[in-house]
């Protein structure tokens, strides 16, 4: 339908003159009415009339919604089409309408809003970023679901997208554990739990070092230049240790249905982040300051680019400051590292886009790395960004590490399960145990997933256990139910001996439908344009949104539209809609990461 509306306005543009601007459309927005609004006929009129000032435009814009309102009203593809204050209302006719796009989804199934055009360019999404040695909490999950998501609609609107994973696996809190490893480490040492224990004891050697600064500096120093010299035993627990905890991420990974394809290591772009400074050293670009090695990125740029970043009453203006690439010891800071990686990604990969999912407290610091990266002449470094998040609150604050102040994964996956599986047996007694436990599996994740997504990335996240299970609230319970739901009606109707339809026929929605028939296939139809805007704004709450809106929805027609009550033609028109209804649910619900049980 939407190609038809296409087709249509660029003839009338082309028969009429007028340069190929397309409206904007947007639905419209009267309740039981299908249609869209052609709302930037303005702009068809600045682009065809560069000279004319604003009265000469506003009268050129009413001539043109006139002149492609009549011409759309006369094709009779619409029932009907109105124009008011430069916006032409196309109204499409409710049976054509609907038996186009129900017939789509029942064809394409759960790929139905999937494009069916390539979008130029590789996109790599990098996101998770675990440090080895540390335990793996809630706040870690934020980060995995929003670029798994990110991902998936990516991918659905038609990018190539790398996934990517950069494990921080060397450095100061890796050398926390290796020393407390070799002198206190305590405590039962669990198989399958090794990753959790070892992030245990990361918490006791932070506890000790930061009482006593004078141990802190000797014990951290002597790990250090053990390190750097490449002593055999201490290389050798390293690698012992990481893999026990790239063990259990991976295992978490799994069951967060997260994809990575290829794997950092903050230990493999170390020697060529520390060969990039020394360059930059020789190109003036960084200095030393008490053996330091820096950017004082403000002069640079001013030197660079004087005009951009002129003097301000004689003066440069401090906005992006100085980063320190590499102590003075000789070991690499994040910058270095990150400048290494940025070269690596973009020359290994081909790639023409590179999304950094990380939390926001590091936004000032990948400005500064993005800065540099100019600075250095790199031309990809305008396509970088990094989408930022907020973080996921305890009632009492900040999760912690350092503090061991932190949910762990484990912990929150564990309860919910637990609380899902009391909920189930509830609802569902007659399920049979091992079904019970898999119901409750994908409720206890989906829960965890959507408590994470339905919040906007620049809010914090304050975790509540209740809120994230409520059936009634806006929940991933809610919106799997909503599912659950549609299975069951087309179970019943089998049950009852009623034919569920496998196509769609002339005659089908040719009755006239209830607004909340309408309004569910108006949701349905919206789920392309969803995932595009999350693709394109890089924001997964607005498929949150959508998948919640949706649910409603299809609740308000369960209550308002009786189905197996109905009889012939709208008997069979009201299963072909729950059929699709069930289809989009678990569509949107998928490229959310999030199972839909067809019982609960």
């Amino acid at each position: 339908m939407s190609d038809t509306l296409d087709n249509k306005i660029l003839q009338v543009l082309r028969e009429n003159g007028l340069p190929e601007v397309f409206p904007s459309l947007r639905e419209i927005p009267f309740p039981g009415q299908l249609g869209v609004a052609l709302s930037n006929v303005f702009q068809i009129a600045r682009a065809a009339y560069p000279g004319a000032d604003k009265k000469q435009l506003k009268e050129k814009a009413d001539e043109i919604a006139q002149l492609i309102g009549y011409n759309l009203d006369s094709s009779g593809i619409f029932e009907k089409v109105e124009v008011v204050k430069g916006y032409v209302n196309c109204f499409f006719k409710p049976p054509a309408f609907a038996s186009d796009l129900i017939s789509n989804v029942l064809m394409n199934g759960i790929s139905w809003a999937e494009s069916k055009e390539t979008t130029p360019g590789r996109a790599m999404v990098e996101y998770s970023q675990p440090n080895t040695h540390k335990a793996f909490h809630i706040g870690h999950v934020r980060n995995v679901v929003t670029g798994s998501c990110l991902i998936r609609c990516m991918e659905y609107s038609g990018r190539d997208v790398v996934a990517a994973n950069y494990y921080g696996d060397i450095g100061t809190h890796v050398f926390k554990s290796l020393w407390y490893l070799e002198n206190y480490a305590q405590g039962e040492m669990i198989e399958g739990s090794l990753g959790q224990w070892l992030g245990n004891q990361y918490q006791n050697a932070e506890e000790i070092l930061s009482s006593d600064d004078t141990l802190r500096e000797e014990a951290l120093r002597g790990i250090a230049e053990r390190w750097y010299s490449g002593d055999p035993q201490l290389i050798a627990r390293w690698e012992e240790t990481r893999g026990w905890s790239l063990d259990e991420f991976r295992r978490i990974y799994k069951e967060l249905d997260a994809r990575f394809d290829v794997d950092f290591f903050e230990s493999q772009v170390e020697v060529e982040g520390l060969k990039i400074v020394d360059e930059l050293v020789e190109e003036g670009i960084a200095a030393i300051s008490g053996g330091a090695r820096i950017v004082e990125i403000d002069v640079k740029l001013h030197e660079k680019f004087p005009g951009e970043f002129p003097l301000v009453n004689g003066e440069i203006k401090d906005k992006y400051r100085v980063l320190v690439l590499v102590k003075s010891d000789g070991s690499s800071l994040y910058g270095s590292k990150d400048l290494s990686l940025a070269k690596k990604k973009f020359e290994d990969f081909e790639i023409d886009e590179s999304i950094y999912v990380v939390d926001n407290s590091q936004k000032f610091y990948f400005e500064q790395v993005f800065q540099i990266l100019r600075i250095m002449g790199f031309p990809q470094w305008e396509k970088c960004f990094h989408l930022s998040y907020e973080l996921v609150m305890l009632p009492e604050g900040k999760m912690s590490s350092r503090k061991g102040q932190v949910v762990l994964y484990d912990d929150v996956k564990t309860e919910l399960e637990r609380r899902a599986l009391d909920v189930v047996r509830e609802k569902n007694p007659n399920l049979p145990d091992k079904a019970k436990k898999q119901v409750a599996s994908d409720v206890a994740m989906g829960a965890l997933k959507y408590g994470m997504l339905r919040v906007d990335t620049n809010k914090i996240i304050h975790f509540d256990f209740d809120d994230v299970l409520d059936l009634e609230g806006r929940s991933a319970p809610y919106i799997q139910y909503a599912g659950a739901r549609a299975s069951s009606i087309l179970r019943k109707a089998k049950d009852e001996k009623i034919k569920v339809p496998d196509n769609v026929t002339d005659s089908d929605f040719s009755y006239d439908m209830e607004t909340a028939e309408i309004e569910l296939i108006k949701m349905i139809n919206r789920l392309p344009e969803i995932v595009r805007k999350v693709s394109d704004e890089k924001k997964p709450i607005h498929l949150a949104s959508y998948a919640y809106e949706l649910a409603v929805a299809f609740s308000d027609f369960y209550h308002a539209c009786p189905v197996l009550k109905a009889e012939g033609d709208i008997l069979r028109s009201r299963l072909l809609l729950v059929k699709a209804s069930r289809i989009t649910i678990k569509s949107a619900l998928w490229l959310l990461g999030i199972n839909s049980p067809d019982v609960m």
